[in-house]
């Protein structure tokens, strides 16, 4: 994978893409407080067929440097890396709050060809009761309180259920540090959480693990796919990360899906 970034009013993105030559991408965006590296186990896969874009999302990674945050705001500047690199269609992959970034990044441009949310919900305050957005808003404050060591193993343990994917998650919230974990949980979640529901017009995926405990998303999917008759898929021994957890079985289900659409 080659590393490349993009300048933009709000700061530097950092992304890799592979040396496949097609028009046509999949591009993956990870949820909050990992990195890039959430997809290392799909990248060799996917090369064969078409271009592979990872991406260090705004304040995570080497793109931590980023002013006036919002969800639509990094979406714009997703829409502009990925005009960047010359692509006709691409599939849009979000894991749990990279779900938010994919949602609005399909709403807004006409080359995503569909969307795959993975362990994650969806994008709108309308969809959830004031108590889960309460929460949600306030989640910076409480993970405050913990020593960050403990903060990484418990949420690396919650994430993941193999010792690859708890290591995985562990070493990007090490990396990122305190003050950037709750500095990028506190802008995402608090744009999430006055987010106007979104949607969306092209193909729909949903993905959880089966062993997913984080938050709601089990019960949220279900009711997405359920009000939008959208298909869904549940990832067998496989946690939050489940693309991590149980990449093979992953790798094959959105295979099976991209190759209709792309």
């Amino acid at each position: 994978m080659i590393e490349k970034s993009i300048k933009t009013d709000r700061g530097n993105i950092y992304y890799w893409v592979n040396e496949n030559n097609s028009s046509n991408a999949i591009v993956f965006l990870h949820g909050l407080t990992v990195d890039h590296t959430l997809f290392d186990m799909q990248v060799e896969f996917f090369s064969k067929d078409c271009k592979v874009i990872t991406i260090d999302l705004p304040l995570h990674g080497k793109s931590i440097g980023y002013n006036d945050f919002s969800i639509d705001n990094a979406a714009s500047d997703l829409a502009k890396l990925i005009e960047n690199e010359d692509i006709s269609r691409y599939a849009v992959v979000g894991q749990s709050a990279g779900g938010y970034f994919a949602q609005q990044l399909a709403n807004i441009d006409s080359k995503a060809a569909c969307f795959i949310g993975v362990d994650t919900s969806p994008l709108g305050k309308d969809n959830y009761k004031s108590l889960d957005l309460f929460w949600v808003k306030h989640f910076s404050s409480f993970a405050s309180f913990y020593p960050y060591n403990y903060y990484c193993k418990i949420s690396s343990k919650q994430a993941a259920i193999t010792s690859d994917g708890r290591e995985n998650m562990y070493n990007a919230l090490v990396k990122l540090g305190k003050e950037n974990m709750l500095v990028a949980a506190d802008k995402i979640y608090n744009s999430f959480a006055t987010h106007d529901n979104v949607e969306l017009k092209c193909p729909v995926l949903l993905i959880y693990g089966d062993c997913d405990k984080v938050g709601y998303v089990k019960k949220y999917n279900e009711l997405w796919s359920k009000s939008k008759n959208y298909p869904i898929e549940i990832i067998p021994n496989a946690g939050h990360n489940s693309n991590y957890d149980n990449y093979s079985y992953f790798n094959e289900i959105v295979n099976n899906f991209i190759k209709k659409i792309i």
